[in-house]
């Protein structure tokens, strides 16, 4: 369930609960500002300055910084990456002209190859640096975003699941591949985190046996989840699933679960024998 990776409303379901974004949709859908504390607008309303809350915390213990938001974007528009909404990124001032020019230079030769298959081949894209993209990291708790044009919709696009952050000495020490491939891979900032191990140790020991202290993000909580995702004992966690048995209560082995009225076969009716005349 890789934030850079992800595909299906399934996964991004699980990221929004797993992850503090910039901005969060509220229960009616509508963008709050939730890892950021404020965000100053500029008049044109191209520039977005946001301020981190000084509260923001990774699983592992480590503080949110701007530039674990700057890092988690630059990988996603990194082509190596492959990250499949990349371009929802593009709304940000030369990202998509950067990407463009990554793909290009990763590779020259491939790009002519499929450049000259084209009707109306291209001239090869203009090179462009990171620096040039409109994302600065002022400090540690203020991030700088410049947008290509204004658009109404830019708080949306902030609380897209590839937009989360990324803890950055944490994915290096993980690896692209191995990055939330398993639970110890696992470093987020949100309101839920996996429970099954503890955060992976600094000296690359591996995972630590979970404690109190350990087993809940200490960060600031969000509104109480909707009843259908509570749980009886904890209310604030997503359903739990007991061993052999899957979200519903019915037993894994499909042949095993009780029939409801639904799944009973029906007799389908049939009109009677039309009559020659």
């Amino acid at each position: 369930m890789n934030t850079l990776n992800s595909t299906y409303s399934n996964e991004f379901s699980l990221i929004n609960h797993m992850y503090d974004k910039l901005y969060m949709l509220d229960e009616n859908d509508v963008p709050q500002l939730s890892a950021a504390e404020t965000v100053d607008i500029s008049d044109d309303q191209l520039v977005y300055t946001f301020h981190l809350r000084e509260d923001g915390m990774w699983s592992n213990g480590d503080p949110v910084t701007a530039g674990d938001f700057a890092f988690a974007w630059q990988q996603a528009l990194n082509p190596a990456v492959a990250a499949d909404y990349a371009y929802f990124l593009y709304f940000i001032k030369n990202a998509e002209a950067y990407y463009n020019y990554q793909g290009y230079a990763a590779d020259p030769e491939a790009w002519e190859e499929a450049n000259a298959e084209l009707e109306e081949p291209q001239d090869p894209p203009a090179e462009v640096k990171w620096e040039d993209v409109g994302i600065k990291v002022i400090d540690d708790l203020t991030l700088e975003v410049t947008l290509e044009n204004p658009i109404p919709y830019a708080p949306f696009m902030f609380a897209f699941g590839t937009l989360a952050p990324i803890n950055q000495a944490f994915y290096e020490e993980c690896g692209q591949d191995l990055y939330n491939s398993d639970a110890e891979y696992f470093c987020t900032n949100g309101r839920l985190r996996d429970d099954r191990v503890g955060p992976r140790q600094r000296d690359g020991a591996g995972p630590r046996t979970p404690t109190a202290a350990t087993s809940r993000q200490p960060a600031r909580r969000h509104p109480e989840l909707p009843h259908h995702l509570r749980r009886p004992d904890r209310p604030d966690l997503l359903p739990g699933r007991r061993a052999g048995y899957d979200r519903a209560g019915h037993p894994a082995d499909s042949c095993s679960r009780p029939r409801t009225p639904a799944m009973r076969p029906t007799a389908i009716p049939t009109a009677p024998p039309s009559t020659p005349w």
